[in-house]
């Protein structure tokens, strides 16, 4: 690769990056995703939670939090629950679910 093909590159993720930003530097379009349960979880900065039963051919919301809560991260644990980490004004908190139909519970 010759430089100023690096330079054209580094250019351009830089701008997508800084495009993407939203206020207090929070990314909208950026998720967390997960597999569980034969289904696929997506979180989203705005407090969302989405999940596909169809390998991500189709979305429905599955959970709405508070739009000041953000979704930090999406995992699955040892006994199979996904667990959603949470930031609201600085405080992380975790939740976890048992299985697609179940509510959110603190960890």
């Amino acid at each position: 690769m010759y430089r100023r093909d690096f330079l054209k590159l580094g250019g351009l993720f830089s701008a997508l990056f800084f495009l993407q930003l939203g206020p207090l530097g929070k990314i909208p379009s950026v998720f967390n995703q997960v597999e569980a349960h034969g289904c696929i979880f997506r979180g989203t900065a705005e407090g969302q939670i989405y999940v596909s039963e169809d390998q991500g051919k189709t979305w429905r919301l599955h959970t709405r939090f508070d739009p000041e809560l953000s979704i930090t991260q999406l995992t699955v644990d040892s006994q199979e629950r996904v667990v959603a980490s949470l930031e609201y004004r600085g405080h992380d908190f975790r939740l976890s679910l048992s299985n697609p139909k179940d509510n959110w519970k603190t960890v």
